[in-house]
């Protein structure tokens, strides 16, 4: 008897209505869709995001600035709509049937305090690698071009050019 007084009861609460817009199969059938441009430039800002916040669902713009939500039941939403460079949007609408927005964002430029960039050089651990012809080598190459006697040194590389 038990068991069958707590099986009806999970019944119930199952079937409880959840207190979301969300929850009327039968006014489910709206539509929301609009476009995201640049107040300033007219510009659709393609993967802004719309979501809406009551029942954790949203959508991303395509590359010329359309979203669509389907399947929306009728009800009071708050939605947010952001874009990278934009102020986000917080917006309230009331849904009572299919619904097209026009949402304009403002780009806010990011301005840099200036930015000075140093370096400090340990002389003491860079390291030159110097490399000489005494006058002896140099004897053995006479007659010989420059750049066919710096190729023989070690860590000097030459590109030929022309004839």
């Amino acid at each position: 008897m038990h068991k069958l007084f707590c099986a009806i009861v999970v019944l119930f609460i199952l079937n409880a209505p959840k207190g979301s817009a969300q929850t009327d199969g039968n006014n489910c059938k709206f539509v929301l869709k609009g476009n995201i441009r640049d107040i300033h430039s007219s510009e659709e800002l393609e993967y802004a995001s719309i979501y809406i916040q009551e029942i954790k669902r949203g959508a991303v713009c395509d590359s010329k600035g359309f979203f669509m939500i389907e399947n929306l039941c009728s009800g009071n939403f708050t939605l947010n709509i952001s874009h990278i460079g934009c102020q986000n949007i917080v917006r309230e609408i009331f849904l009572s049937s299919d619904t097209s927005l026009s949402i304009q964002m403002d780009h806010k430029e990011a301005q840099l305090e200036e930015v000075e960039v140093t370096d400090k050089i340990n002389y003491e651990l860079a390291q030159i690698n110097k490399t000489e012809m005494n006058a002896m080598e140099m004897q053995e190459l006479q007659g010989l071009p420059l750049g066919e006697m710096l190729k023989t040194m070690a860590g000097v590389y030459t590109i030929n050019t022309g004839a």
